[in-house]
C-alpha cells in the first residue's frame, strides 16, 4: 500500500473522528411571533403599532399619528443618524414605505431580519421597532437573528417618563398613557394593583418584584383631589358586601387621611 493513501485513509478516520464529537453550532436564526417581542423593554412599540394598526384599517389615525410624533420628540426630537432621518416627515415616509414593503412581501428572511438579545430569558429587539410593529399589526410571524454583540436595549416605561440622559425630555403623560393602553389592548388579561401613598414600603416591594419579571407594566402617580375619594373609594370597592357607610367612612381616612 503506497504511503499516499494509508495518509489519506488516516486522515479520513481522524476527520469523521472529529466531526461525530462535535456539537452543531445553534442556528444565528429564529422565527417568533412577531407579538412575542413586545417586551417591557420595548415601550416604545405602544406608539408604533397603533399607527400600524390605523393603516390597515384605516381608523383611529389622527390620535395614533400624534402619540407617534410625541413619542419621537421626547425621545431624539424626531432625529435620527444611521439611516438618517430629519423631522417627523421623514419617519412617517420610512414607516409607511416599511409597511407597504412588509404587506407586499411579507416577512422574508432574505430580505429582513430583526437583531435580537435575551433580557431574563426572553428574546427582546435590539433595533428594527418599525418593522416590528408593522408586523404585529399583520399578526406577521418574524425572522430574528441572534445579535450577541450589541447591548440591550431597555426602553421601557420609566425611560420615557425620566430625564434620562440617552433621551431629549420626557413624555408627556397623555402620551404615556395612550402607549400603555396600546399594550394592555393586546394583552389576554390585564391587571390594574392601585397604591395609596401610606402604602409606600409595600410600593417599592411589589415595583421591584414585577420588575425582575417579563410581565408589560406601566407605573403613574394620580392625584385624587379631596371632592372624589369618597366617590374612588366607593367605586374601587364596589360590589363587595363589607362596604357599608361606617366601612366607606374607615376605608376613606385610612387611605387618604389616616
Amino acid at each position: 500500500m503506497e504511503w499516499g493513501s494509508i495518509v489519506r485513509r488516516l486522515y479520513q478516520r481522524l476527520r469523521n473522528a472529529i466531526l461525530s464529537r462535535m456539537q452543531p453550532l445553534p442556528s444565528p436564526y429564529l422565527q417568533l411571533p412577531a407579538e412575542a417581542l413586545w417586551t417591557p423593554w420595548r415601550f416604545d412599540l405602544g406608539a408604533k403599532v397603533p399607527v400600524a394598526r390605523s393603516l390597515l384599517t384605516g381608523r383611529g389615525l389622527t390620535f395614533a399619528a400624534d402619540v407617534y410624533r410625541e413619542h419621537l420628540d421626547a425621545w431624539n426630537g424626531c432625529r435620527e443618524e444611521m439611516p438618517l432621518k430629519a423631522g417627523i416627515d421623514a419617519y412617517w415616509q420610512s414607516f409607511r414605505r416599511t409597511f407597504r414593503s412588509l404587506r407586499r412581501w411579507g416577512f422574508r428572511r432574505e430580505l429582513s431580519t430583526i437583531p435580537v438579545r435575551q433580557i431574563e430569558g426572553k428574546w427582546t429587539p435590539v433595533n428594527g421597532a418599525h418593522r416590528l410593529a408593522a408586523a404585529i399589526g399583520f399578526g406577521k410571524t418574524v425572522s430574528c437573528h441572534r445579535d450577541m454583540l450589541s447591548q440591550p436595549h431597555d426602553y421601557d416605561y420609566s425611560f420615557f417618563q425620566r430625564n434620562d440622559p440617552r433621551s431629549r425630555r420626557p413624555i408627556a403623560l397623555w402620551a404615556a398613557d395612550a402607549m400603555a393602553l396600546a399594550r394592555m389592548r393586546e394583552l389576554a388579561t390585564s391587571a390594574v394593583i392601585i397604591y395609596f401613598l401610606r402604602a409606600e414600603s409595600e410600593v417599592r416591594e411589589v415595583s421591584d418584584a414585577i420588575a425582575h419579571t417579563t410581565i408589560p407594566y406601566f407605573h403613574r402617580d394620580f392625584e385624587v383631589p379631596v371632592s372624589a375619594q369618597e366617590n374612588f373609594i366607593r367605586y374601587l370597592y364596589q360590589g363587595e358586601k363589607w362596604l357599608d357607610e361606617k366601612e366607606a367612612d374607615r376605608e376613606l381616612i385610612a387611605s387618604f387621611r389616616g
